[in-house]
Formats: C-alpha cells, sequence, structure tokens
C-alpha cells in the first residue's frame, strides 16, 4: 500500500520524517521502508506521531529505521546543525525565509522570537546582511542556536538569548520583528501580538507565521493586514505570514 496521501513526509539534512496518523501506527515500519526506497542515502527515518490535545505541542517522534536524532541541513547558503527531538524545524520554510529576506536592507535590526536552532535569524542575517537576534526558550535549541550562529560565522551579525520574549528588555527596538510561534489554539491566535508591536521602531513590521482557514485569513485582511499563504497544513488550513506595520 502506499503512503497516505497529503503533506507527510520531510526531508531534514539525512533524516525523514514521515507523519503517522491515527489509526496507522501498526504500518509505521512499511512506511519507512518506502520512504527509504525513495530516498535510499538517508541516514534514518523517524514517525512524527499524532499530539493529542492538551500535551505538550512539540510533535513526538520515534525512531523507525536508526537511532539517531541529529543531522546536518543545508539551505540557503547556511549550515544548521538539527536534533529533532530537542528542536522544532521545518524545511518547509526555506523559500518563505529567502523570500522575507529580499525585502529587508543591510543593517536594519530583525528581532525573532521562537528562534528554534536558528533558521529565520541566521538565513536573514546570510542573506540581507541584517543585525538579527534570535530568541529561544529551549535549552536543548539555544544551545544549538548558538553552535550555528558559530558555525556560519556570524557572531558579529546574530545574537543568541535563552529565554521568552517576553524577556528582552523594552527599550530594545527593532525594525522588523518576526514570530514563529508554535501552533496556536482557535481563540488563542496572534496571542503574541502586542508583545511584537512592542519591540517595533515607528514605521516598523510585524511578520507573524501562524496558520489559518479562509475565512479567518480574510477577517484578518478586513482589518488593513496583508495575509500571504506560505505553505499548507491540512484541509482548508494553510500556514500563512500575517505583516502588520506599526
Amino acid at each position: 500500500m502506499p503512503l497516505p496521501r497529503g503533506p507527510r513526509l520531510e526531508v531534514v539534512g539525512r533524516l525523514a520524517v514521515v507523519d503517522i496518523p491515527p489509526g496507522m501506527e501498526t504500518r509505521a515500519a512499511e512506511m519507512a521502508r518506502q520512504v527509504l526506497g525513495a530516498h535510499p542515502r538517508l541516514d534514518g527515518v523517524l514517525g512524527r506521531l499524532a499530539t493529542p490535545e492538551g500535551e505538550a505541542r512539540v510533535p513526538r517522534l520515534v525512531p523507525l529505521v536508526g537511532s539517531r536524532t541529529d543531522t546536518i541541513h543545508r539551505e540557503n547558503g547556511c549550515r544548521f546543525h538539527v536534533d529533532l527531538a530537542h528542536a522544532f524545524f521545518s524545511p518547509r520554510l526555506a523559500e518563505e525565509r529567502k523570500r522575507l529576506a529580499s525585502g529587508l536592507r543591510r543593517g536594519q535590526r530583525v528581532l525573532c522570537g521562537f528562534a528554534g536552532v536558528g533558521p529565520f535569524p541566521i538565513v536573514l542575517a546570510r542573506l540581507a546582511g541584517v543585525h538579527a537576534v534570535g530568541v529561544e526558550q529551549s535549552p536543548g535549541a539555544h544551545r544549538l542556536l548558538e553552535e550555528n550562529i558559530r558555525a556560519n560565522h556570524l557572531t558579529a551579525k546574530v545574537e543568541a538569548v535563552r529565554g521568552d520574549i517576553a524577556g528582552i528588555s523594552p527599550g530594545r527596538l527593532f525594525d522588523h520583528v518576526v514570530l514563529t510561534p508554535p501552533k496556536e489554539e482557535p481563540g488563542g491566535k496572534l496571542r503574541y501580538l502586542d508583545l511584537g508591536f512592542s519591540h517595533l521602531v515607528p514605521g516598523g513590521l510585524l511578520h507573524y507565521y501562524t496558520f489559518a482557514g479562509s475565512q479567518e485569513a480574510a477577517s484578518w485582511r478586513e482589518r488593513g493586514w496583508s495575509v500571504r499563504r506560505c505553505g499548507d497544513y491540512a484541509p482548508g488550513v494553510h500556514r500563512v505570514v500575517v505583516k502588520i506595520p506599526t
């Protein structure tokens, strides 16, 4: 039997991550074999289990082939050490990071909340020449963020801050704020909006990545906000970036 239809597979470095839908757990090994058949150079395959409501929002991963969860991933001329057991990483946003960088100016200041291992601050600094601050709360992800800044020779351009974005000094202002929080529950969308605005200079831009259906996106456009689709998540639900000026 083929893999279930839909956006079920991601390749991060030399690891594949395949979604295991509810009720398909018994087919996980078969799915892993199909993935290796299509990508024979991979070092391993991880299964991503559906996270039950109310539990941690970081997906639970189980090794299907091999035991490693870390790998080296390359995109946009940058190198990232990623450990999927400790940090979320989506290669699907590579083109979006490149697009965002194309709209920035050299020397601008950019705050990246929920930075993970650093794909947004590092790519933006590399491609656009901005000064970026990446904020990450997870100890494991923050350690990799610092490592990746050094590996990409960007210590003069990218600063890693351990903690929550709420802990950034109110006096630190930026030309752009990029927020990529975990998937927010209905009723809690854009919950970090005010926090992002509090760190923008007059005339600055907030780039807020979230998930939305067409009606929700339309309601934001009615408020005069730019809403751009940058990926699919589920039927009728898309990954979007909401761009809001101060």
